[in-house]
């Protein structure tokens, strides 16, 4: 653990408090204070100013290392925090010349996606604002800033995962719960998996908590609440057929490709099961498998493959099927860009149309399914 601290070029000749975690010190200057409550050693301080800073200052900070940087150089004072922030650092925001904090706030956040996350960030904000630093001893309280770096994040993984059911990695420590429900239905809905009634539950009881605390999350709060609310509708349409078409849908927009076509496969299988007469049956492993059959894949797995045979289309069950040839058809083309996506296009079979054919067969089949 470093400490890493911007400083301005205050001259200081008296030591003030700092209250942190509700533990009292006396210190010249910030740093000093953050240095004893975590127990930094003298090597692992880095006091990021100017010129001015280390002439007015240096015999407090001697013992630290010494970044200078340019005052006049917003971008020299966030290249020198991105160098030397690393993850689990104490940063001090608490004083420093003009936008010195600023820079280095503005690295923080682009630190986080280079997996570099702080352990904390502060800043000693003063008791009683009409205290003279010079003549009076004045009294300040850390604040931490981490919360706020984190909401941004938060805004980010929430628009990823309305974008694309992606969740992007970053640590939120201030909003764990909702991360790990967030994560968990993203991993769930990217691998097919539909069974997350119950998990959109909670999830809507926790954007609802974060609603009354948060409330500049509004917007983003409530696009993930549309978001999960429209997955909630599908998955609670009665008929299959039309829960796995719906969710195809949705998997089209955010770009899924392979999950579409998983998931327009099971609609088309679901809807063949449905429209065969009640009294069809058939045979798989010497049983018998009827619409009623508890066994939903197994029946429908035997239905698919009654279509799949060359006269299909002229057998009595297959009479409800309108257009049964070209249903046929499409129907074989969804199995056969399922299987060249799920592996990986190993046979060469790559369309360069890919996305506009995926969205033809989902256009064909919704006078079936919706």
């Amino acid at each position: 653990m470093k400490l890493i601290a911007t400083l301005g070029a205050t001259s200081v000749d008296k030591d003030h408090i700092y209250i942190i975690n509700g533990k009292k010190y006396n210190a010249k200057i910030s740093p000093l204070a953050l240095k004893e409550h975590f127990k930094i050693e003298d090597k692992d301080v880095y006091i990021i100013g100017t010129k001015q800073t280390k002439e007015r200052l240096g015999d407090i900070i001697r013992d630290f290392n010494f970044v200078e940087i340019n005052e006049d150089s917003l971008e020299n004072v966030f290249e020198t925090a991105v160098k030397y922030i690393e993850k689990d650092d104490v940063v001090d925001l608490t004083q420093g010349y003009r936008s010195f904090p600023f820079g280095v706030f503005l690295a923080l956040n682009f630190s986080k996606i280079m997996d570099k996350d702080p352990y904390d960030v502060y800043y000693a904000q003063i008791q009683n604002i009409t205290c003279n630093y010079r003549s009076d001893i004045c009294s300040h309280k850390f604040v931490s800033l981490k919360k706020y770096l984190e909401i941004g994040d938060l805004a980010r993984e929430i628009n990823s995962f309305v974008t694309s059911w992606y969740v992007v990695e970053y640590d939120i420590d201030n909003f764990e719960s909702f991360k790990k429900l967030l994560d968990k239905l993203s991993k769930k809905l990217l691998s097919n998996d539909l069974d997350v009634l119950g998990d959109i539950d909670n999830l809507k009881k926790e954007i609802i908590s974060l609603e009354k605390t948060y409330v500049y999350l509004h917007h983003h709060l409530a696009l993930l609440m549309n978001e999960i609310k429209g997955i909630e509708e599908n998955l609670k349409l009665k008929e299959d057929y039309k829960k796995f078409y719906h969710m195809a849908r949705m998997y089209f927009k955010k770009g899924l490709m392979l999950q579409t076509l998983t998931m327009l496969f099971e609609a088309v299988n679901a809807y063949l099961a449905e429209i065969v007469p009640d009294n069809f049956y058939c045979y798989k492993n010497d049983r018998k498998y009827f619409k009623t059959s508890k066994n939903k894949y197994a029946f429908r797995n035997c239905v698919k493959n009654k279509l799949r045979k060359e006269k299909a289309c002229d057998e009595w069950f297959f009479k409800n099927l309108k257009n049964c040839t070209e249903f046929r058809k499409k129907f074989r083309r969804i199995d056969e860009m399922r299987n060249d996506s799920a592996h990986a296009f190993i046979n060469g079979n790559t369309l360069e149309n890919f996305h506009k054919e995926v969205e033809s067969l989902l256009n064909f089949f919704a006078k079936y399914l919706q």
